[in-house]
């Protein structure tokens, strides 16, 4: 509304498919679909992290991207930004703040962005000491030019697929509380362990 623009005007939706919170990811993602299929238009989905990495494109070296995954843990990706480039060099996972801290202590100097951050800051800045720089508050969240940045990088390198909304998915990274507790009531049950749900990912350098 604040651009004098309705409906009509929507060409394309964009929208940041996780990981983050899991309402609020499924939310977003529902919400754009609605409109891209009510409006009859592309709907492209870019993931959260890479969108936080191309707002702080203006910086140079080493980033390091840390999403709040609540109970206690992180989602951390690092990202090299160069010459107005971003290259990520990790995969979607999730880790405690002092696993995704100690990986990347034998990287040098990094940058640190991401709402994580408020609560695990101190974790890292103990961790890396004076090699972290932390990037201003603003870059920490997902902005409207992070997601087109990092749409425009994906779609130089033909990666968006072809704007279908059914086939934009959410980025989750991790089983919801409801699964995992499914999960340990089936192995209190049979008297087995509950699968191992893998959401711990790989380690560093191991990008999926």
């Amino acid at each position: 509304a604040s651009q004098s623009l309705a409906p009509a005007d929507i060409d394309e939706v964009f929208v940041g498919r996780g990981p983050g919170s899991f309402p609020g990811v499924r939310i977003g993602v529902a919400t754009a679909k609605g409109l891209a299929h009510g409006r009859g238009v592309p709907l492209f989905g870019v993931v959260t992290l890479d969108a936080i990495a191309w707002s702080c494109v203006d910086h140079e070296g080493l980033l390091g991207v840390v999403g709040d995954a609540m109970r206690g843990e992180v989602y951390p990706a690092l990202f090299e930004l160069a010459e107005g480039h971003v290259r990520r060099l990790e995969g979607d996972r999730v880790r405690f703040p002092s696993h995704a801290a100690d990986d990347w202590s034998g990287v040098g100097e990094l940058m640190l962005a991401g709402n994580g951050l408020r609560k695990h800051l101190g974790v890292f800045q103990e961790c890396l000491g004076g090699r972290a720089t932390v990037l201003p508050e603003r870059l920490w969240r997902t902005s409207g030019a992070g997601l087109l940045a990092a749409y425009a990088e994906e779609h130089r390198r033909g990666g968006q697929g072809d704007g279908e909304p059914a086939t934009v998915l959410p980025v989750y990274t991790r089983l919801s509380d409801a699964e995992e507790n499914e999960r340990s009531q089936v192995g209190e049950t049979t008297g087995e362990s509950a699968p191992d749900s893998g959401v711990r990912g790989p380690g560093f350098g191991e990008a999926q």
